[in-house]
């Protein structure tokens, strides 16, 4: 269960992982390529008609700005502040706790467990079988 996946199981009354699953990348990101350069380099202009100063940031060939990049945080840092509330919210934690652990990296689902993003390690067939009963 990594990102987004996660951000989903957490809101379960109870989280169940694999002996040998890997959880977490709790973390939000946007990756920009600014190929401005390349493109001058290879002769080619890139030409924006559009209607403010956001609607073709990112576009390939076209420099990225640090205004547009501020703005492209601005949205990171928005879904980030929401993934950390549910992750609060789904699993009782302490927001200092899930800032602990949001920063994108994985545990196995023991280690999991033992952070509060899983309650148990079973298999698929143990967990039906439980359910069942």
């Amino acid at each position: 269960m990594a990102s987004e996946a996660l951000y989903i199981s957490v809101q379960g009354n109870k989280v169940v992982a694999g002996r040998t699953d890997i959880i977490g990348s709790i973390g939000t990101k946007l990756v920009l390529l600014d190929l401005s350069k390349m493109f001058e380099q290879d002769g080619v202009r890139v030409i924006s008609v559009d209607t403010g100063f956001m609607k073709s940031a990112g576009e390939p060939g076209l420099p990225i700005t640090d205004e547009q990049v501020a703005e492209f945080q601005r949205i990171v840092d928005f879904y980030f502040a929401d993934f950390v509330k549910e992750v609060q919210r789904g699993r009782g934690m302490s927001r200092a706790n899930v800032l602990r652990i949001a920063d994108g990296r994985f545990w196995p689902a023991v280690e999991a467990r033992g952070i509060g993003l899983v309650d148990r390690i079973e298999t698929v067939d143990q967990t039906i079988s439980r359910l069942r009963r």
